[in-house]
């Protein structure tokens, strides 16, 4: 008696697991595509932060660097081109 009401049980569990409902997946489908979006947008975070610096990103660094170690003034370092910098 015991048996047949473990494989009863055991039966409908299976039948259980392997039967979903409309909700459960959609609920599933929902979340995959959230992790989806999640991934595609880290990805092209980490791609956006891999790009090198722009020139006037570069100059700006430059200028920085030389008011700070070299004493130069701004006045000094506007009038200059890049290649001077």
């Amino acid at each position: 008696m015991m048996d047949a009401d473990y494989e009863l049980a055991a039966r409908l569990q299976e039948e259980e697991q392997g039967e979903l409902t409309i909700e459960e997946y959609s609920r599933l489908f929902v979340e995959l595509m959230d992790k989806r979006k999640k991934h595609f947008t880290k990805l092209k975070a980490e791609e956006h932060g891999r790009k090198p610096p722009a020139k006037a990103q570069k100059r700006n660094q430059m200028c920085i660097y030389l008011k700070n170690m070299a004493g130069f003034t701004h006045s000094q370092i506007k009038n200059k081109s890049f290649d001077e910098v």
